[in-house]
């Protein structure tokens, strides 16, 4: 014989809904934790540790090399590779698993929950993408201190374009339910294209932005000039802001657009 259903929990006697910000902290908290468990972050510490190995392998002390690895591998490719593998499934890889239901129908707003995750894989892309910046500092035989300039343009690229990168991979992820493969076409599609068409449609892409902020301090221009044919690079501060204000955007875009959206398993909707 089944026992009878627990009866009803009052509305009174319920526990309080945590506020917006506590509802966050805690989704952030909860997909770290599944983070450190999954293969994407791992696929995303395999593919960064290429830029240190190619250092190490090569320990070539001409700093051409060292803007070659920066500006031709971890700009154009790590970076939003990093993203891309971080933030693009968000939603729709935990639709399919089940699991995005439950977290749903809890009594916190679902921007909550986007903006939880979205913290989450920013937080990793930034752990990743700066550990393989800096142990190819590390493992570099380039003199680092003679191109001190260069260095810190390279560390701002990085703090930028994550969570440039990462705002237009959750918001793609949102909408599209294959949005990984969405985020490779832009990344590695739509902006290689772009770097190969000379003139002003070149801004189209993040990439032309981040290798703004590097080329002008960059000893020898040579791997930095494909990346600007017709087009000189833009001042630090427009790449700041453009590079900030579509964060902010995409993040922004993403959090009105999961509210209205249901995200259903493949094999509920046949």
């Amino acid at each position: 014989m089944t026992a009878p259903p627990p009866p009803p929990i009052l509305p009174a006697d319920r526990p309080p809904a945590p506020a917006f910000a506590e509802a966050a902290g805690q989704v952030m908290a909860r997909q770290i934790r599944s983070a450190v468990r999954g293969k994407r972050l791992l696929a995303a510490v395999l593919l960064a540790a290429v830029a240190p190995l190619l250092a190490a392998l090569l320990r070539d002390p001409d700093p051409v090399t060292l803007e070659a690895i920066v500006g031709l591998l971890v700009l154009p490719f790590l970076v939003p590779l990093v993203a891309v593998s971080l933030g693009s499934g968000l939603l729709y890889d935990e639709a399919e698993e089940g699991t995005l239901t439950f977290l749903f129908s809890a009594p916190v707003p679902r921007s909550a929950v986007v903006l939880g995750k979205w913290s989450a894989a920013l937080a990793a892309g930034w752990a990743v993408a700066f550990a393989a910046l800096g142990a190819t500092f590390l493992l570099t035989s380039v003199d680092t201190g003679a191109i001190r300039p260069f260095v810190k343009a390279c560390w701002l690229a990085v703090l930028l374009g994550v969570p440039a990168y990462l705002g237009v991979f959750v918001l793609l992820g949102t909408i599209f339910r294959r949005g990984f493969f969405a985020g490779l076409i832009y990344a590695f599609g739509f902006e290689l294209v772009l770097s190969f068409v000379p003139g002003a449609a070149k801004r189209l892409s993040l990439g032309f932005f981040l290798h703004s902020l590097v080329e002008p301090h960059a000893p020898d221009r040579e791997p930095f000039e494909p990346f600007f044919l017709g087009l000189p690079p833009d001042p630090e501060g427009v790449c700041i802001g453009v590079l900030l204000g579509v964060a902010l955007i995409t993040m922004a875009a993403a959090l009105l657009v999961a509210p209205h959206k249901e995200f259903q398993a493949r094999n509920v909707q046949g």
